[in-house]
């Protein structure tokens, strides 16, 4: 129900500034994530787990290397009265958690309390780091909970908030958006499909939501 809640809050204040004077500030940057951290939900079918544990890893095997870099993207939309900031991490997920950490470090820093309007994402790549939550099913599918990393990733995405809230880095925006009515010609299930029945206690079985949202900023 709370991701209703906050699409439908996202919405609302996107369709507020889009008339109004626009700023957007978008920093990328890696990660920070280090050689030997597990991969969150993937590993060799025959050697998930490790014969001992490593620096990083407790019952999963550690990574020997990092191909392409795992990111992170922070978004930050402003008008003068509304403010909204997007991240997206190469991660399996994300946690309510992390987020309010995260938060909580950018307010030590700048002494802004960003957590009512954050909004962070997981790309659900299952490349990205494991070991970020605390809870026994993360712990099986990503090993269990390590506060080193989950500290690492907490900074690296306070750090970058903190830079996107710059002043320099705000530059003038448009922001377009639309929305469409889905059929069954578009393969609507394997766009929205509900792969773990999380509409179902919302909206009773079989629910499959057919408008597809989309936001354009330039």
């Amino acid at each position: 129900m709370r991701r209703l809640v906050i699409v439908a809050f996202v919405f609302v204040v996107l369709s507020s500034v889009a008339a109004a004077g626009l700023k957007v500030s978008v920093v990328e940057r890696p990660m920070g994530v280090k050689v030997g951290y597990p991969v969150g939900g993937t590993a060799d079918f025959f050697a998930v787990f490790s014969d001992e544990p490593t620096t990083y890893t407790d019952i999963f095997t550690p990574t020997r290397g990092i191909h392409t870099l795992p990111m992170i993207k922070i978004v930050v939309l402003d008008d003068g009265n509304n403010r909204v900031i997007l991240g997206r991490v190469d991660a399996i997920g994300m946690s309510e958690l992390l987020t309010l950490r995260v938060a909580q470090y950018v307010e030590e820093r700048t002494g802004e309390n960003i957590y009512p309007y954050l909004f962070i994402s997981g790309t659900h790549t299952h490349s990205g780091p494991g070991r970020m939550a605390e809870f026994i099913l993360w712990g099986i599918a990503m090993d269990t909970f390590l506060q080193e990393i989950f500290d690492d990733l907490k900074a690296n995405l306070g750090e970058a908030i903190i830079e996107a809230l710059k002043p320099e880095n705000f530059r003038d925006a448009k922001i377009g958006y639309a929305s469409r009515e889905l059929t069954d010609e578009d393969n609507i299930g394997m766009i929205h499909g509900d792969r773990r029945s999380s509409n179902d206690e919302l909206y009773g079985h079989g629910y499959i939501e057919h408008t597809m949202n989309i936001v354009r900023i330039d």
